[in-house]
């Protein structure tokens, strides 16, 4: 087996279940896939063994992801990121930005660890580099999100936003 065909059987499953994770699309996470490792390739000369391989390819996906999500959305990278995180989409522009504005404030009085574990996860990392970031493990860091994202919806849907 080619090392190359080696090195992608090895990751490919991980790193297709994080872009999925991201998207949220099968196929658009079988189109990232393939992009990340196009340029994971090409940087491939670059690579310094800092992080493990599955770490560098999700940065790498991630980058991908977030290219992908600046050249078909209408709204801010940010706000984008953010309506992604919350799995709602409203039709109306305005209601998106009152949503997303109120989100933000909401995120901003989440203590500490919640604040930057979602911050991170909106941003696109693996709970596994949040995790790496935080100094905590990647359950830690899961729980965390899972708590933040169910306090954030329940406040937003009591007051009629969601």
């Amino acid at each position: 087996m080619e090392p190359i065909e080696a090195f992608y059987r090895e990751y490919a499953d991980g790193l297709r279940r994080y872009l999925l994770s991201l998207c949220r699309d099968t196929a658009e996470a079988e189109e990232l896939l393939a992009e990340t490792f196009f340029q994971a390739l090409r940087a491939l000369p670059r690579y310094r063994g800092e992080a493990s391989p599955y770490v560098w390819l999700c940065g790498i996906g991630r980058r991908v992801w977030l290219r992908s999500l600046r050249r078909k959305t209408a709204l801010p990278l940010e706000e984008a990121q953010l309506a992604l995180y919350l799995e709602e989409s409203p039709a109306d522009r305005a209601e998106t930005r009152l949503l997303l504005s109120r989100t933000r404030e909401l995120v901003a009085k989440l203590d500490d660890r919640s604040r930057v574990v979602v911050e991170l996860r909106t941003e696109g990392y693996s709970y596994r580099e949040i995790g790496q970031k935080c100094g905590l493990n990647e359950s830690t860091a899961r729980v965390l999100d899972c708590r933040a994202r169910k306090k954030l919806r329940e406040t937003l849907q009591k007051e009629g936003l969601l």
